[in-house]
C-alpha cells in the first residue's frame, strides 16, 4: 500500500514537472488562452517594422534583453485586443475589407514606403498576410474605440467641454507697451490716448519705450498670452486701448487689434476627439482592471495598477510608464 502510494505521488509530481512555463499560454483572459505562437509572431512582426526606422521594438527595463522586452511589450497589446474582441463580439463589430486594404496602404506608407515595408517582412520571414491582419486588427480596435466613445460621449458633454474653456478657442491680436512701474504705465496710457493720438503713435512709442520693443504680438491663442493680460484686451472693442494692466511681466497698456472665437460647429470635432480618446482610455482601463488576467512568468507579472505586463524583479506599479505598447490606441504602437 505504501509503494503505492509513492508511486503514485511520483506520478504526479512528474505531471506537474512536465507543465513548465514553456507549456503554458501566454497568457489568459478571462478564459480566452493568447498562445506562445502569436506572440512569438507579434515580435517577428513589430521587429521587422521598427527595424525601418531603427528603433527597438521596446525599450528594456534593468537586465531584461531585447527580446524579453519585445515578447512583454507585444503580449501586453495583444491581452488589450482580446478585451476589445470581447467587446466587439458582444456588439457584433467586424471590419470590412475596403477598410483594411486602405490601412494597409496606409501603414506602409506611414512606416517606410510599401518597398520598404514587403522587403522588411521578406528578409524577416514573415507574410504579407500576417501584415494584412496587422492591418485588420487595427480597424477592429478602431471600430470598438468608436462604439465605446458613442456610448460615452454626447452632443451636452462636447457642448459643455466648448463652454467651460472660452478661452481655448479665442485668437487674440493685440499690440501692447510694456513697462516696469505702474506710474510709468499711467503716463504712457495719457500719451496713447490723448486727442489725436494714432496707431503709429502707439508703435513708435512701443519703440522707445516699451521692455521689449515689441508692440504687435500678432495673433496668439488666448491660452498661450497671460490671463489677466486675455481678460483686460477681451474687455475692448477692435482699436481701442487699456487702462494700465499689471501681469506677471509688469505693467501694460494694451490696444486689441482684433478677437475671434472659434465657433462651435468648427471646434467640435477636435473637442469630441479629445474626449472620446480620454473616454475610451478610461473605459479600457476599467476593463483591465475588471478582467482576470494570468500571464505566463516567462513573460513577466500582470499589473492591473499600469495596466501591462512588467518583468518579474520589477517594482514598479500604477505610477510607472507601462511596458511600450501597454496602453496605446492601437496595435501598431511599438
Amino acid at each position: 500500500m505504501v509503494a503505492r502510494a509513492i508511486l503514485l505521488a511520483s506520478l504526479v509530481l512528474a505531471l506537474l514537472s512536465g507543465c513548465s512555463s514553456a507549456q503554458l499560454p501566454a497568457a489568459t483572459v478571462d478564459g480566452i488562452d493568447i498562445s506562445n505562437e502569436r506572440v512569438a509572431n507579434d515580435v517577428d512582426l513589430f521587429t521587422a517594422m521598427t527595424a525601418i526606422a531603427q528603433q527597438p521594438c521596446s525599450q528594456p527595463e534593468t537586465n531584461e534583453t531585447l527580446e524579453a522586452a519585445c515578447a512583454r511589450a507585444m503580449l501586453s497589446n495583444l491581452i488589450e485586443e482580446t478585451v476589445l474582441g470581447e467587446y466587439a463580439s458582444a456588439h457584433d463589430i467586424g471590419t470590412e475589407p475596403g477598410a483594411v486594404t486602405r490601412t494597409v496602404i496606409g501603414l506602409k506608407q506611414q512606416v517606410g514606403g510599401a518597398e520598404v515595408v514587403d522587403q522588411a517582412l521578406a528578409d524577416a520571414n514573415v507574410s504579407l498576410a500576417a501584415f494584412r491582419n496587422l492591418a485588420r486588427r487595427v480597424v477592429l480596435f478602431g471600430n470598438v474605440q468608436t462604439a465605446v466613445a458613442d456610448e460615452l460621449v454626447s452632443e451636452a458633454d462636447v457642448r459643455a467641454a466648448y463652454e467651460a474653456d472660452p478661452l481655448a478657442y479665442t485668437t487674440l491680436h493685440a499690440e501692447h507697451i510694456l513697462v516696469d512701474t505702474r506710474k510709468q504705465a499711467d503716463e504712457v496710457y495719457r500719451e496713447v490716448t490723448a486727442p489725436g493720438a494714432t496707431e503709429q503713435d502707439f508703435l513708435d512709442l512701443a519703440k522707445r519705450a516699451s521692455k521689449d520693443n515689441t508692440a504687435d504680438l500678432g495673433s496668439l491663442p488666448a491660452t498661450q498670452l497671460d490671463r489677466d493680460f486675455v481678460h483686460a484686451a477681451l474687455a475692448l472693442r477692435p482699436g481701442e486701448i487699456s487702462p494700465p494692466v499689471h501681469t506677471q511681466f509688469g505693467w501694460h497698456v494694451i490696444r486689441l487689434v482684433d478677437a475671434n472665437v472659434t465657433p462651435f460647429a468648427s471646434a467640435r470635432a477636435s473637442i469630441e476627439g479629445q474626449l472620446s480618446q480620454r473616454a475610451f482610455n478610461d473605459w479600457l482601463d476599467r476593463e483591465l482592471h475588471a478582467a482576470t488576467i494570468e500571464v505566463n512568468p516567462r513573460y513577466g507579472r500582470w499589473d492591473a495598477s499600469v495596466p501591462g505586463v512588467l518583468p518579474i524583479t520589477s517594482t514598479a506599479t500604477g505610477s510607472a510608464a507601462p511596458a511600450a505598447g501597454a496602453g496605446s490606441p492601437s496595435p501598431t504602437a511599438p
